[in-house]
C-alpha cells in the first residue's frame, strides 16, 4: 500500500504547480490575449441593464419566445445581439489561439508577420460570429426551464468526453507551414484561421451555451468556462475515444505539464503525436 503523501508535501506540489502554471500564461502572445478577453469582459459588464445578449440569459421563457409581439417588446435590437456574441467570444476564446499565433509569428518572415496573424484572427472570428447565429437562439430556446444550467452543464461535459470532441481538439493542435510569396501565404493563413475556427467551434461549441443560461453571474460564468476549457486545450492530442473529460484530468492534476501546450512555446521534437500525426520540427530563424 502506497502511503499518503503528507500533507506539507501535497501543499509544496500545488504551489509549484500553480507556479509553472503561472510562468507559462505569461510566455509569447498570451499575456496580450489574456488582456484582450479581460477587456472584452469589462466591455460587456458596462453595459446599460437590459441591453445586449447578457440581459437575455436565462430570463425568457418558451411563452414569450412563441408570441412575436411579447418577442419584440424583450429581444433587442439584431446588433446588439451580435456586439454581445462578439464581446462574449472576445471575452473566452483568445487565450485558446495563443498557440497557433505563436507559430505564425515564429514561421513567418518578419515583413508578412502582422498580415498573417491579423488574417489568421479575423478567420477565427468571423467562424465564430456565423457560429452565433444558430449557437444564441438555440440557447434562448434552451435556457427557458429552470433545469436548464445543469442539463447543458451535463451536455457540454458529455461532449469533451466523446470521440467528436477529441477529435477536434487534434485538430486545433496541428499547425501548417505558410507557403513562399505574400498572396499564397494570406490565403493560407486565411485558410488556416478558418480551419482551426471550425475545429474550435466542434470542440467547444456547448460550452458556449453554459454562461448563456446564467441569469446571476454571467460574467463569473463566462470567466469559469473559459478557464476549463484553457486547461481542455493544454492537454496533449489523444486518439479519439471515448474517455474522462480532458479539461477535468488537468484540474485533477493541477495543471499538468502538458499547459506548456497552451503558449506556443513548447520545443517541437520529432516523432508522432499521440494521435498519429507528425508534430512539425523546430524551423531556423530566417532573416527578412
Amino acid at each position: 500500500m502506497i502511503p499518503a503523501r503528507p500533507r506539507a508535501a501535497r501543499g509544496l506540489h500545488v504551489a509549484r504547480r500553480l507556479r509553472a502554471a503561472g510562468a507559462h500564461l505569461r510566455l509569447g502572445p498570451m499575456p496580450w490575449l489574456l488582456a484582450l478577453a479581460a477587456t472584452a469582459l469589462g466591455v460587456s459588464r458596462l453595459l446599460p441593464a437590459g441591453d445586449g445578449l447578457a440581459a437575455l440569459c436565462g430570463r425568457l421563457s418558451l411563452v414569450q419566445l412563441a408570441d412575436p409581439a411579447a418577442r419584440a417588446l424583450v429581444l433587442p435590437a439584431p446588433g446588439l445581439l451580435v456586439g454581445g456574441w462578439v464581446l462574449m467570444v472576445l471575452a473566452m476564446m483568445p487565450p485558446l489561439v495563443s498557440a497557433p499565433l505563436a507559430h505564425l509569428w515564429q514561421t513567418t518572415p518578419r515583413s508578412g508577420r502582422a498580415v498573417a496573424v491579423a488574417l489568421y484572427g479575423l478567420a477565427y472570428l468571423g467562424v465564430w460570429i456565423l457560429a452565433g447565429l444558430a449557437l444564441v437562439p438555440l440557447a434562448l430556446l434552451l435556457a427557458s426551464g429552470s433545469a436548464a444550467l445543469p442539463l447543458l452543464l451535463g451536455a457540454a461535459l458529455i461532449w469533451s468526453a466523446s470521440p467528436p470532441a477529441q477529435a477536434a481538439r487534434n485538430r486545433c493542435h496541428r499547425m501548417r507551414w505558410l507557403p513562399a510569396g505574400r498572396a499564397r501565404a494570406a490565403r493560407a493563413a486565411l485558410g488556416h484561421g478558418l480551419a482551426h475556427g471550425g475545429a474550435c467551434l466542434a470542440a467547444c461549441w456547448p460550452w458556449m451555451l453554459v454562461p448563456l443560461t446564467v441569469q446571476t453571474g454571467h460574467g463569473v460564468a463566462m470567466v469559469l468556462v473559459a478557464a476549463y476549457l484553457l486547461a481542455e486545450r493544454g492537454m496533449q492530442a489523444a486518439p479519439a475515444l471515448w474517455r474522462v473529460p480532458p479539461g477535468i484530468v488537468a484540474f485533477n492534476g493541477l495543471l499538468p505539464p502538458g499547459m506548456r501546450r497552451i503558449t506556443g512555446l513548447r520545443r517541437f521534437g520529432p516523432g508522432l503525436m499521440s494521435d498519429g500525426f507528425a508534430e512539425i520540427p523546430p524551423q531556423p530563424r530566417t532573416r527578412p
